[in-house]
C-alpha cells in the first residue's frame, strides 16, 4: 500500500505544540511572579515588624527625654528651694537630684540619697522596672491590618520583670556598698520585640545611657540690658529706658544721696527732684539689690516686665503740687516693705505685687519687721491704689519700730531688735496708737507716752515699797525705770483688763517698751511708749479685728489724717473676690467699690499666719522660690541660674567682667587719656541696620595709676560701654552700659534703650577683631553665671551595644 502526502493537521499539532510550551512558559512566569511577590510581601511584613519595632525604640527615647525635662525642672527647683541651706559642690547636688528623679520615675531597687552629704548606696547591683518602660509607647500595634504583639523584655532573662540598672561610680572593694559620681544611669539589656498576627517577628536588643542633658550655646544676660550698675543708678531727669536695667550695692558712702539710720541709702535706684524715670520692660526686669527711692518730688512708671527690690520707698520734701509719684504696672516682687515714708506720695500698682518675706518671728524667737513683708503710710497727703492689681500677696505684717532706742538714751542699750507686732499688713501711721496701753485707771504711771524723766519719778515712789530694791546702778544713774516691771506700769490682772491680757498678749512680756528721742539736738526730750505685746500673729490679727469694730471712728479718723487734699481715700483696694490671687497675712483697712465709700477692714486668710509653713504649703514655696530667683538674678542676671552660695558678698560686675585684667593696664594695654583721667580701649566695631557700633572699656575706679573722673558716654552712641568706675550718661544712647561705679542719668529727655540684637552682633565683632578681648568679658567666653543656656534633651539620651535581631 502506498502512503500519499497529504500533510492535513500538521499545523493544528504545531500550534497545539506552541500553545503548550506557551502555556508552560506562562506556568513558570506567573509561578516567578507569585513567588516573588510572596517574597516582597513577606520581606515587606518583616520590615514592618522591625519598623515597628524601631518605632517603639524612638517612643521609649522620646519619654525619656520627656522624664529627663522633668527630672531637671524638679533638681533645679529642689536646688533653688534649698540652695541657702545646701553646702559643697551644688552642681553635683544637681545632678544627684536629676538622676534620683529619673531612677524612680524607672522603679529603680535603689535611689540615691536625698542627703546632700551621702554618696553611697547600700547594694552594689541594681534593677528597674521593665514596665516603665512600657508606659512612655503611645504607638497602637495593630494599624495596617498587621496587628500584633509587643513586648519588652530582659534579653539576659526573658521571663523576668525588671533588668539591669548600671549607675556610674565605683562598687566598694568588699563588694556592699557602691559610691556615686553622678555622670550616667544605664538601662541594661533592654530587648523589644515586636510579633505580627502573621507570624513574623522582628527584635532590638540595646542598652539606653542616659546623662545630665547638656547646656548648648550660652547668650550673655547682660545683652538684654540697657544699664547694669554694680552699686547705684542716679537719675535726676526725665529719663526713658526701654529694656532691663540693674543696680547694685554701693561700695563707699555717697553724700548727694539721702540716708538715714532706719533706711540708710546702700545703693539701688535712686529718681531725685526733677527726675522722672519711665521703663517699657516688656519681658524685661528692673532689678535692684537694695532700694529703689523716689525723693523730693520724683516720679518712677514702670510698663510691664517685672520689679525687683528689697524696698519701695519714698521720701524728701515732696509737695502737693509736685507729689512723689509711682506707677508700676509689673509683676512686682519686693523682699521687704512698700514704704510712703514721705507726705504727699501717690502709689499707683497694677498687675501683680508679691511681698517676699512672710517670717514676722525669727528663729531665735525675735518679732522682726525686716523678715515680714507690708506696706507702710508714714506720710500726710498720700494715696495708696491697688485696684489694678490682679494679685496681692502680701504675707508679712507691719511692725512698730524699736530701733530708735540707743545708747543715746539714759541708761545705756535696749532691746533693738524685737519689733511690736502689729495686726495689720497695710498700715498708716497714725493707727499705731490702736496698740498704745491706753491711759485708764489701769495705767499705773497715768502717762502713754511718758517722759522718760517723769518715768523715774514714778520709779523713785515706788521704791520704798519694792519688795526687790531697784539695782544700785540703777540708783545712781537714775534709771530705777529701766527695772520696773510690766504690772508695776500696768494692772494688766485687773478685771477690764484681763480679756485682753488673757486673750492676746503674751503672759511672759504683756508690755513692750519703745524709747525715743521727740524732737532733735540738745532740746530734744527722752520719751519711751508703752505698746501691747502679742503672743502669735494670730493674737495680734484677733486684736485689731475686735479693736477696729469696738472703735471704727477712731480708726477712720486715724486713716482719713493721711488722706491726699483731694480727698482721695488712703488705701483703695479691690473688693476680696474681685483679685485674682489674694492673700494677707494681717488685715488691711481701705475703701473699696463696695464699701460705700467708708472704710472697712479685709481680714486676712483663712490660713493660720503662725504656721505657714504647713497651712499655706503651697504658697510658702513659691515664695520660697521667687526669694531664690531673686538672689540668683542679683548674681547672674537671670532667673534660671544657679544662686550662689553667698550672693550678698559677691559683685555683679566681677561675674561679667575680668576685673583684675581690666584694671591691669600694663596687661591690657590701654591708651590714656588725653586729661589723664582714665585709660581706655576705643573699638569702631563696623555697622549695624544702618547705625554705627562701637566699643568702650574704661578703667576710672582711681586704682592701679587711673584717674578718678565719670567717664562721659559720647551723644548717640551705639554699642557697648564697659567701666570699672563711674559713668554719665548722654541724652541718647543704645546697646548696655556695664559699670562697677554709678550710672548718673542727669540729661534732660534722656532716651536710653536696650538692643540684645546689636549688642551679641557688636560682641561677635569684638571677638573677630580683638585679640584679647576674651580676658576682659568672662560672660562671653561660656560663663553659665552669666547667661541663659538651653538644654538639649535628645541628646542626653543615647542607645549603646545595638543589635537587631540577635538570637538568644
Amino acid at each position: 500500500m502506498r502512503f500519499g502526502k497529504n500533510k492535513k493537521g500538521f499545523s493544528m499539532i504545531l500550534v497545539i505544540t506552541a500553545i503548550s510550551f506557551l502555556g508552560i512558559i506562562g506556568a513558570l512566569v506567573l509561578s516567578v511572579v507569585m513567588t516573588n511577590m510572596q517574597i516582597k510581601s513577606s520581606d515587606l511584613v518583616s520590615k514592618k515588624t522591625f519598623y515597628t519595632a524601631e518605632i517603639a525604640a524612638d517612643e521609649i527615647v522620646s519619654g525619656l527625654e520627656g522624664i529627663s525635662a522633668d527630672a531637671m525642672e524638679e533638681a533645679y527647683q529642689s536646688l533653688v528651694v534649698n540652695y541657702m541651706s545646701s553646702t559643697g559642690d551644688r552642681q553635683k547636688l544637681l545632678s544627684k537630684n536629676f538622676f534620683r528623679y529619673v531612677a524612680a520615675q524607672l522603679g529603680a531597687s535603689e535611689l540615691p540619697s536625698t542627703d546632700p552629704t551621702v554618696d553611697t548606696l547600700t547594694g552594689n547591683t541594681f534593677t528597674f522596672q521593665l514596665s516603665k518602660l512600657n508606659d512612655l509607647i503611645e504607638t497602637q500595634f495593630n494599624t495596617e491590618g498587621v496587628g500584633g504583639t509587643l513586648t519588652i523584655t530582659c534579653s539576659t532573662n526573658p521571663a523576668s520583670s525588671t533588668s539591669e540598672l548600671a549607675y556610674s561610680g565605683t562598687p566598694s572593694a568588699t563588694g556592699s556598698g557602691f559610691t556615686l559620681d553622678y555622670q550616667y544611669i544605664t538601662l541594661m539589656n533592654v530587648k523589644i520585640s515586636y510579633e505580627s498576627n502573621n507570624g513574623f517577628a522582628s527584635s532590638i536588643t540595646t542598652d539606653l545611657n542616659i546623662t545630665l542633658p547638656e547646656s548648648e550655646e550660652i547668650t550673655p544676660a547682660f545683652a538684654k540690658y540697657a544699664l547694669i550698675s554694680d552699686q547705684l543708678i542716679e537719675v535726676r531727669s526725665a529719663t526713658e529706658v526701654k529694656g532691663s536695667m540693674y543696680a547694685g550695692t554701693l561700695q563707699t558712702s555717697y553724700s548727694s544721696i539721702p540716708s538715714s539710720s532706719t533706711y540708710p541709702f546702700d545703693g539701688g535706684i535712686a529718681i531725685l527732684g526733677s527726675g522722672d524715670l519711665e521703663v517699657n520692660a516688656e519681658n524685661s526686669n528692673v532689678i535692684t539689690r537694695e532700694n529703689i527711692w523716689v525723693h523730693d518730688g520724683a516720679k518712677l512708671t514702670v510698663n510691664g516686665g517685672k520689679v525687683w527690690a528689697e524696698n519701695i520707698l519714698t521720701s524728701g520734701a515732696a509737695t502737693d503740687v509736685v507729689p512723689n509719684e509711682i506707677k508700676l504696672d509689673s509683676q512686682v516682687r519686693v523682699e521687704n516693705d512698700l514704704n510712703l515714708r514721705s507726705a504727699n506720695s501717690k502709689i499707683t500698682l497694677k498687675s501683680e505685687y508679691v511681698g517676699l518675706s512672710f517670717d514676722s518671728i525669727d528663729s531665735a524667737g525675735k518679732k522682726n519687721a525686716a523678715k515680714s513683708s507690708a506696706m507702710l503710710i508714714n506720710g500726710k497727703n498720700s494715696s495708696l491704689d491697688l485696684t489694678g492689681l490682679s494679685t496681692l500677696i502680701l504675707g508679712g505684717r507691719s511692725f512698730i519700730s524699736t530701733s530708735s532706742a540707743t545708747s543715746s538714751i539714759t541708761g545705756a542699750t535696749f532691746d533693738t531688735d524685737n519689733d511690736i507686732m502689729m495686726g495689720e499688713s497695710i498700715a498708716v501711721k497714725k493707727d499705731q496708737s490702736a496698740y498704745l496701753i491706753p491711759v485708764t485707771s489701769e495705767l499705773k504711771c497715768r502717762v502713754n507716752p511718758i517722759k522718760i524723766d517723769t518715768l523715774e519719778e514714778y520709779a523713785k515712789k515706788l521704791e520704798s515699797t519694792r519688795t526687790t530694791p531697784f539695782s544700785t546702778a540703777a540708783q545712781t544713774s537714775d534709771s530705777r525705770y529701766r527695772e520696773l516691771e510690766d504690772k508695776e506700769i500696768w494692772n494688766y490682772e485687773a478685771t477690764e483688763t484681763n480679756e485682753i491680757y488673757t486673750k492676746y498678749l503674751n503672759p511672759s512680756e504683756p508690755i513692750k517698751r519703745v524709747y525715743y528721742r521727740l524732737g532733735a539736738g540738745s532740746g530734744s526730750i527722752q520719751m519711751v511708749s508703752f505698746y501691747y505685746n502679742f503672743k502669735s500673729e494670730a493674737t495680734a490679727n484677733a486684736y485689731y479685728s475686735d479693736y477696729f469694730h469696738s472703735n471704727k471712728d477712731k480708726v477712720k479718723e486715724n486713716i482719713s489724717y493721711h488722706e491726699d487734699t483731694a480727698g482721695n481715700a488712703t488705701v483703695t483696694t479691690k473688693d476680696k473676690a474681685d483679685y485674682a490671687r489674694y492673700f494677707v497675712g494681717g488685715q488691711i483697712v481701705a475703701k473699696t467699690p463696695s464699701s460705700s465709700g467708708e472704710y472697712i477692714i479685709l481680714k486676712n486668710n483663712e490660713y493660720n499666719p503662725d504656721t505657714y509653713e504647713t497651712s499655706a504649703a503651697g504658697l510658702y514655696t513659691e515664695i520660697e522660690e521667687y526669694k531664690n530667683k531673686y538672689k540668683a538674678l542679683q548674681a547672674s542676671l537671670s532667673e534660671n541660674g544657679i544662686p550662689p552660695a553667698n550672693p550678698d558678698a559677691s559683685r555683679l560686675f566681677d561675674s561679667i567682667i575680668n576685673y583684675s585684667y581690666l584694671s591691669n593696664k600694663s596687661a591690657n594695654k590701654m591708651i590714656e587719656d588725653s586729661t589723664k583721667h582714665y585709660y581706655y580701649l576705643y573699638k569702631d566695631l563696623g555697622a549695624y541696620n544702618s547705625v554705627n557700633m562701637e566699643l568702650y572699656i574704661v578703667h576710672n575706679d582711681g586704682t592701679n595709676g587711673s584717674g578718678g573722673a565719670a567717664f562721659k558716654v559720647p551723644e548717640g552712641m551705639n554699642g557697648i560701654v564697659i567701666t570699672s568706675g563711674d559713668v554719665i550718661m548722654p541724652q541718647n544712647f543704645t546697646g548696655v552700659v556695664i559699670a562697677r561705679g554709678i550710672i548718673h542719668a542727669s540729661s534732660a529727655n534722656s532716651k536710653i534703650y536696650a538692643d540684645e540684637v546689636m549688642v551679641l552682633k557688636a560682641l561677635k565683632a569684638c571677638v573677630d577683631t580683638i585679640d584679647n578681648f576674651g580676658n576682659y568679658v568672662n560672660a562671653y567666653s561660656g560663663s553659665a553665671s552669666s547667661g541663659e543656656s538651653v538644654l538639649k534633651y535628645r541628646k542626653n539620651i543615647s542607645y549603646e551595644n545595638w543589635k537587631k535581631n540577635e538570637e538568644q
